[in-house]
């Protein structure tokens, strides 16, 4: 076996390792629909969604059926704001989203100035407000401290 051999096949081996975990997707997406009191479609609504972490912002409008969609954003937390001439500007803050979450976000909009804002606050998909889903993960969180303590103590049975 030549020097070469011996280099070229880890080197492969280890870039088609990297291929895999970039070949991975970890994206997001935001869709929903814009509608008026009504209930009717709002078409050319321009829908902002804005990352908080990285400060970057997308712009899609909604389509004739009031649909709009933001499709490969990274996992993270956005503001989303949708406007259009004839209604208060709406805004929903703290929208959350996971790896590969495709998240429908409906907007209601009311009759109004562009100038005036309706907001809503604290809409994080990722949080756990059921209880029992805390105690499931204390008492998992106590099993795994428990094993890892065991692990590393001598003449442990682990």
């Amino acid at each position: 076996m030549t020097c070469t051999t011996r280099f070229l096949k880890p080197t492969a081996i280890a870039l088609s390792g990297a291929m895999l975990v970039l070949a991975q997707t970890t994206s997001t997406s935001i869709l929903g629909t814009v509608t008026d009191p009504s209930g009717a479609a709002v078409a050319g609504a321009d829908v902002t969604i804005a990352s908080v972490d990285r400060g970057l912002a997308r712009h899609v409008s909604t389509n004739d059926a009031g649909f709009y969609s933001a499709p490969a954003l990274d996992p993270g937390e956005y503001n989303v704001t949708v406007e259009k001439a004839g209604f208060k500007k709406n805004v929903h803050s703290g929208v959350g989203l996971r790896v590969n979450q495709k998240l429908t976000l409906d907007f209601a909009l009311e009759i109004g100035a562009v100038g005036e804002t309706v907001s809503v606050t604290g809409q994080t998909p990722w949080s756990i407000p059921q209880a029992r889903h805390s105690a499931q993960l204390s008492a998992s969180v106590r099993l795994w401290i428990s094993l890892s303590t065991a692990a590393t103590m001598p003449n442990s049975p682990i």
